[in-house]
């Protein structure tokens, strides 16, 4: 399964992420081009870029899952600033409406999608990397968009 793979710059831009993408990399088979996707994983919550790959993707017929991994924090979801409530009359409840699957990183994620009421099919993979104990759905596991593809790919085959 060819996966069409976006991170917001922001977390390109991030140490901590670094691992992460280098990880995505080696488990998923990525192509550079959107016409040769099976799938299309968006991370990361906020970005233009994103939600447009995203609406080529429907257009296109190709299936598309969203990953905030971490962009929708308390802050966020107590102070909405106009920046933010711009963002989503123009094109963030659009993206996540019509995601075949938006995969929540940590609980308050989730409560907040589910809050807004965009989508219906939202998952919660708790991540737990590093490993330790208390660090149980921070958000930044290594695996979690890996593991919703292959939710996926499960399902594709039944």
């Amino acid at each position: 399964m060819k996966v069409y793979l976006f991170i917001s710059n922001h977390k390109k831009l991030l140490k901590m992420y670094l691992p992460y993408i280098e990880a995505l990399n080696k488990q998923l088979d990525i192509t550079n081009s959107l016409v040769d996707a099976d799938i299309v994983l968006v991370i990361g919550a906020w970005t233009w870029q994103g939600a447009q790959i995203a609406k080529k993707a429907k257009q296109m017929d190709i299936p598309y899952i969203v990953c905030p991994l971490g962009d929708i924090s308390e802050r966020n979801c107590k102070n909405p600033y106009l920046k933010r409530s711009l963002q989503q009359s123009m094109y963030q409840k659009a993206m996540y409406a019509k995601a075949n699957l938006i995969v929540a990183t940590t609980p308050m994620e989730k409560n907040y999608l589910e809050k807004k009421g965009w989508n219906k099919r939202i998952a919660l993979i708790l991540a737990n990397y590093p490993t330790r104990d208390g660090r149980i759905g921070n958000g930044v596991g290594l695996d979690t968009p890996a593991a919703a593809l292959n939710i996926l790919r499960a399902l594709h085959l039944e």
